[in-house]
């Protein structure tokens, strides 16, 4: 939300925000985790693969 709020398309203090999904098909090649969850632990990884200075260990 922060990058909303700095590019003026949200207004500071706003509660609330959205998340997109992607349907995709699954291959033998693709390395992955699925989250049952949208948890702090999913954030986090997504935090890690947006931002090169986040570690991503926690899996």
């Amino acid at each position: 939300m922060a990058k909303a709020i700095a590019t003026g398309t949200i207004e500071e203090g706003q509660k609330f925000g959205y998340i997109s999904t992607f349907e995709f098909k699954l291959s033998g090649n693709l390395a992955m985790h699925i989250f049952e969850n949208a948890d702090v632990d999913w954030l986090h990884c997504i935090a890690a693969h947006r931002k090169k200075k986040c570690s991503s260990n926690r899996l």
